[in-house]
């Protein structure tokens, strides 16, 4: 079979996978392919800064005519101005692009002059998607009026709706949230526009609850459709909770990030309050539904987290997985430990997945695996702390089921009572960040995770090597790896003032299939192994980049002479001095300075494909047990966002998308066989101006039509699609 002569089905099954830019060459392959390729092309487009979104609008444009034409393919629209607030144009812009299903607007600006009623939506009516911002400046009743503009979406299954008010040069709300923030009849009043609703994500500032309005929650009308709800306030408090649980009994995910709230919400002793608020925490039907559960507060006197736990049904054994993200200080920490506590009715039956963001300017004693109860049928934990010490062994014998584990900041270290004697645990992959570790942490690892597969080490900082053979020794002889990734790793002698200067430069990693070197000598042991050496290519003031390359024959055999005839030394203090003075100009074949600081050898076996990625070594000025992130280096970018933990924790087999994408590999292989044997074949008459004429459509506009790839071109695109899966 003929490229040309597949099914439309699986052509357009098949485009979805390829990059814009090569659905474009894709409709010039052969006839059948232009029409599939070309409507999945045209399906999302975006339409980037105001001058862009004029040009669509104004007839005399060259686009004007294009969009006319081939605008009702388009079923994603995005709008990036700087401020839309024109009727004009969408009047024009719904009839370019009548059929969309997914909106995204990034700014609409509301002001006095500008309501809500003014913009006509009524032709985007079957519209299911939509995400938008709207900014209101100087709006007497600014929530209502940010409400009015989602009135003729009444098909909308999923909604992202940040409303934001206006600011004054120091970035700080003019308006008071407690004033203008949403209301529970604002949410009643939005479902009452959007009947169909199933997924929300709301973004604003929330009002207080008076006590009328606790008792007026009791008697709200429930939206059932609701799945999912993330709600984002700077001001989110705990009646917010009890209504949520009253509005959406069949929730699956329910996200919550809070920030410090403003004022109090009522006064300590109000009983009538409390009696309100307690009614809510007896109810038997609160998110019986509920999969997943994430909780973000900072600074905040109320605490969400435990009293959701008050409100969630006992009956409820639904929830699979629960992230937790807090501050918390040397003072509080007798009350971290409390609201930290998971029921023992969900650790102990459902929950396979649980995530722990706890950050901290002060050093607790106490290890952080000796606070968090840790569940029993955990598959995915993943820690993250800045100072504390994780207990290894304290993990593994208590959750004897995980599969994947994921430790980010800190010190990874075993109790006392760690032996290698422990049962055998069967973790496939762990990843470590920012952490620091003493190389026999890993012997242990080896020893009891003996179908561990998979090691990623990030902005790591190991020690503990021997000073008679400059040897840093990470043993895992019981550990077959099929992928180890390094980034950032920093070795030294010791933990005790580890200096830039006199980081381990040369990695040693296991070729494929390598068997036991342990009764071979030094030089030949070490020969045996693909030398990396990391060398700098850039230098700044407070960053320094390294990269690694592989070491040839004859500058490993140099490299095992070396250290096999290394006789310890007093102090190798002019060693140190020499490297120290040409730092910064360090060359990729300078390496022989660098001797003088030993090496690290990973010894494992590797079983099939061994990976190690570019290193980048931490900032000179950055360290570890400094509180002041701010200034030595940004700790936000080594956190992993939620929606990789997701990809993680995925409950979906993954066979159906690794088949898709073999599939659309598979296409685009054809596809260089075709071009290889000469495209002419293919079509039954020659190539005519007039089929040339029609070849010639708006992507030549919007894109600037380049030739077709090349063989190899195409194999690589087809061989990404599936490593991506």
């Amino acid at each position: 079979m003929s490229p040309s002569d597949l099914p439309v089905e699986i052509l357009t099954k098949a485009a979805g996978f390829v990059s814009k830019y090569d659905l474009l060459q894709c409709t010039y392959v052969c006839r059948a392919w232009k029409e599939p390729f070309q409507d999945v092309f045209m399906q999302e487009l975006v339409l980037s800064g105001t001058r862009t979104i004029n040009n669509a609008v104004n007839p005399s444009a060259n686009i004007y005519s294009q969009y006319q034409r081939y605008g009702h393919l388009v079923r994603r629209l995005t709008l990036k101005p700087k401020r839309l607030t024109a009727n004009e144009k969408f009047l024009i812009l719904q009839q370019h692009f009548p059929h969309i299903r997914s909106l995204c607007i990034s700014e609409l600006g509301l002001d006095n002059s500008l309501q809500a009623d003014s913009f006509d939506w009524s032709s985007w009516g079957k519209i299911t998607e939509l995400d938008i911002t709207i900014r209101l400046y100087g709006n007497t009743n600014p929530q209502n009026e940010s409400l009015d503009t989602l009135r003729s979406f009444r098909n909308l299954r999923r909604l992202s709706f940040l409303s934001c008010i206006e600011i004054n040069s120091y970035g700080i709300d003019i308006f008071d949230y407690g004033k203008v923030g949403f209301a529970f009849h604002n949410i009643e009043t939005l479902h009452t526009y959007l009947p169909q609703l199933e997924y929300l994500k709301l973004e604003t500032g929330f009002g207080v609850f008076s006590k009328e309005d606790l008792m007026d929650i009791q008697n709200i009308l429930p939206a059932k459709k609701m799945s999912t709800l993330i709600i984002t306030s700077g001001n989110l408090i705990v009646p917010w909770l009890c209504y949520f649980a009253q509005k959406y009994p069949n929730l699956k995910m329910l996200e919550l990030q809070s920030g410090k709230a403003p004022r109090t919400l009522f006064e300590p002793n109000d009983p009538y309050t409390e009696i309100a608020i307690s009614r809510f925490l007896n109810t038997s039907s609160a998110f019986n539904h509920l999969h997943k559960i994430m909780i973000k507060e900072y600074d905040v006197q109320e605490r969400i987290f435990p009293v959701f736990w008050k409100i969630l049904s006992p009956s409820n054994t639904t929830i699979n997985s629960v992230s937790y993200i807090t501050r918390y200080t040397k003072n509080n920490w007798e009350h971290f430990k409390k609201i930290i506590k998971i029921p023992s009715g969900v650790r102990s039956t459902t929950l396979k997945a649980l995530f722990i963001q706890a950050r901290t300017n002060d050093a607790i004693a106490a290890p952080i695996t000796g606070v968090v109860e840790l569940c029993p049928n955990l598959v995915y934990l993943n820690l993250e702390c800045e100072r504390e010490k994780v207990e290894l062994d304290v993990i593994l014998d208590q959750c004897s089921r995980i599969r994947k584990l994921r430790i980010h900041g800190g010190q990874l270290v075993t109790s006392k009572y760690a032996t290698l004697d422990s049962p055998v645990h069967g973790l496939e992959r762990i990843d470590m960040l920012a952490l620091k570790v003493d190389c026999t942490v890993f012997s242990y690892i080896s020893s009891r995770c003996r179908s561990l597969s998979h090691m990623n080490l990030q902005y790591m900082r190991i020690y503990g090597f021997s000073q008679e053979t400059r040897e840093l020794c990470i043993s895992m002889p019981h550990t077959k790896l099929s992928e180890l990734l390094l980034y950032a790793v920093s070795l030294h002698l010791s933990d005790e003032h580890p200096r830039s200067d006199t980081d381990i430069k040369f990695i040693l990693t296991p070729k494929v299939d390598n068997s036991d070197r342990s009764d071979t000598t030094t030089v030949d042991r070490i020969s045996s192994y693909t030398w990396r050496y990391m060398f700098w290519v850039s230098c700044a003031y407070t960053y320094r980049k390294t990269d690694m390359r592989e070491m040839d024959n004859e500058e490993v055999e140099h490299a095992t002479q070396y250290f096999n005839q290394f006789k310890p030394r007093n102090s190798i203090v002019n060693g140190l001095e020499k490297h120290m003075a040409i730092e910064g100009c360090s060359d990729i074949y300078e390496w022989e300075k660098d001797l003088p600081n030993g090496y690290a050898i990973f010894e494992c076996l590797a079983q099939a494909l061994l990976i190690a990625l570019t290193i980048t070594s931490l900032p000179s000025t950055v360290n570890l047990d400094s509180s002041d992130h701010t200034t030595s280096f940004h700790w936000s970018k080594l956190s992993v966002k939620a929606g990789l933990w997701d990809v993680i924790y995925d409950p979906k087999p993954k066979h159906l998308r690794q088949t898709i994408a073999a599939a659309a590999a598979a296409v685009v292989v054809v596809v260089a066989v075709f071009l290889q044997t000469s495209i002419f074949l293919f079509f039954k008459e020659p190539l005519t101006l007039e089929y040339e004429a029609s070849l010639l459509n708006p992507f030549s506009m919007l894109c600037k039509s380049h030739l077709i790839h090349s063989l190899n071109d195409v194999l690589d695109i087809g061989q990404a699609h599936v490593n991506s899966r």
